[in-house]
């Protein structure tokens, strides 16, 4: 009987940490140009998963590369990008709490549609 309440405790655990990680994700877009598009239906997250693979890239070298307009106008600012290139997902991790995020607010916190703007100002070069 110990074994088996050891045993569902730990399945509940993991259980319980795969939805926490289920949870944390949201999605992103990368639009055929480059354009990175934010889920801004629900609250800012702090963490959102693009898919990469129509750009194909070989290394994680290239793929910074190519989107290093955003990579060196956020830097130390509240978001930065990983890229796993085996999976051809782009990882954006976003300080949801607003501490030195980009952009900035007067009062409140940044939404998603806001970073969206943002981001596409980035895009156009205008940032």
């Amino acid at each position: 009987m110990n074994n088996f309440i050891k045993l569902f405790a730990f399945v509940c655990m993991i259980f319980s940490v795969s939805m926490v990680n289920a949870q944390a994700s949201k999605t992103a877009t990368v639009a055929p140009d480059g354009l990175i598009v934010l889920d801004a239906s629900t609250d800012l997250a702090s963490e959102y998963v693009a898919n990469i693979s129509r750009f194909n890239f070989a290394s994680f070298q290239e793929a910074s590369t190519y989107f290093d307009k955003y990579i060196s106008k956020t830097a130390g600012r509240g978001m930065s990008f990983f890229f796993d290139i085996p999976n051809q997902k782009m990882i954006i991790y976003i300080d949801a709490a607003n501490q030195g995020l980009v952009p900035r607010k007067a009062s409140g916190q940044v939404t998603a549609a806001e970073l969206n703007f943002f981001l596409n100002e980035v895009h156009k070069g205008r940032i």
